[in-house]
């Protein structure tokens, strides 16, 4: 990765500097590690130490029954082994003390890489894996095939763990790309910072995320910042409203930085995202959203909008991606891939700037500027979408 520690732009420090002006922090005695916690309605924050993350997901799930609140990570050092889950929440803000002070990691890959025995078959609740004891009951993992090329052939969570048997919590059902699951397929790690499933009005601010370059495939819904999944009903408008995640530096995934689904009123502002092998901002299938202000670097893709519908990309630092901002569609409904803006944004050394899905169109693709890059490489499309006053700008 070319910028793969790339220090905090101007603008980056100015807003995270803004976060904590605008929410300040409780303090610890020094060296302490753990969260704050306050439920809705309470006026005070109790404080628990860190052993771990199971404590802290009990905390979560505890503000998510009680209808939302604030969770508060002290200034520290934490390392993830699966990271946290939010579900069903509501009014919940979720935050760190400021993105140079919490760092939340992942932790080193497993030693032991595991292996299918026999092919999978669908509808079963078990499989039978050679190296079963390096995997942990309760815990989500991936299959991918032997030469871990292509996306996941299978998601599970292990129930319980019978020498080199798993039972699995449901039935195994073959996704729409998967034919077979043959034996040899590779067991790999379910690991994201955060994973929002069903959930509103969610804030999450202040963190460094670190993936330590963790991982040999890239993954799609493993090795993630944030991943978030609203209420999900294919080709629908989404019924979930409500993320912001702010001021977070965001680095050295395999994975997506922040990707979201199903959801409507998303924010992504104001964070450094650099050293991502895949897209470091993407609002996904049937999701409406903004992506402002943010700062991004060495990443495969900058910004997708991904069967999104009046969705908003702007007054962004895009430089040394791949692509800069890419609209991409899988689905023909009408109210998906139209009414998106792509503007104001600036767009340094990417091999491509915008490029838009043959088939895509009502789409705003004005006043962005482009450096040390082929001007036919700005902007690419077959028509149907506004593009306008894209240019050439000056960059010292």
């Amino acid at each position: 990765m070319l910028l793969k520690r790339a220090l905090f732009s101007s603008l980056a420090l100015a807003c995270l500097s803004l976060v904590g002006l605008r929410s300040p922090q409780p303090q610890t005695a020094t060296g302490a590690r753990g969260v704050f916690v306050r439920l809705a309605g309470e006026a005070e924050a109790t404080f628990v130490p860190w052993t771990g993350e199971a404590e802290v997901q009990a905390q979560l799930d505890r503000l998510s029954e009680a209808g939302g609140g604030d969770l508060v990570f002290a200034a520290g050092d934490y390392e993830l082994q699966t990271g946290f889950r939010v579900t069903r929440a509501r009014d919940l803000r979720i935050a760190g003390s400021g993105a140079g002070t919490t760092r939340l990691h992942f932790a080193p890959e497993p030693t032991v890489r595991p292996t299918l025995i026999e092919d999978a078959q669908i509808w079963s609740r078990t499989l039978r894996v050679a190296g079963a004891g390096s995997m942990r009951e309760g815990r989500g993992y991936q299959l991918y095939r032997a030469d871990l090329k292509g996306d996941r052939i299978l998601e599970f969570v292990v129930d319980r763990i019978e020498g080199d048997t798993l039972t699995l919590r449901a039935p195994i059902h073959f996704m729409g790309h998967v034919k077979e699951i043959p034996a040899g397929s590779v067991v790999i790690d379910e690991i994201n910072a955060f994973v929002l499933r069903a959930s509103e009005r969610v804030t999450i601010e202040g963190f460094e995320i670190d993936g330590e370059d963790r991982g040999d495939v890239h993954g799609h819904t493993t090795y993630c910042g944030i991943y978030a999944l609203g209420v999900h009903r294919p080709r629908a408008l989404p019924e979930s409203a409500g993320l912001t995640v702010r001021g977070c530096h965001i680095h050295g995934l395999k994975g997506r930085g922040v990707c979201v689904y199903s959801m409507k009123d998303v924010l992504v502002e104001s964070n450094h995202i650099h050293g991502i092998d895949a897209q470091a901002i993407e609002i996904d299938h049937f999701a409406q959203g903004v992506a402002r202000s943010n700062t991004i670097e060495d990443a495969a893709v900058g910004i997708a909008l991904n069967d999104a519908y009046s969705s908003i990309v702007e007054m962004n630092t895009l430089r040394a991606c791949g692509l800069g901002v890419g609209f991409v569609k899988h689905f023909d409904d009408a109210e998906f891939n139209v009414d998106n803006s792509v503007r104001a944004n600036l767009m340094i050394a990417c091999r491509r700037g915008v490029n838009v899905q043959k088939g895509v169109a009502g789409n705003r693709i004005v006043g962005n500027r482009f450096a040390e890059m082929d001007e036919k490489l700005w902007v690419r499309q077959e028509g149907g979408n506004e593009a306008a006053d894209n240019a050439l700008a000056s960059v010292r």
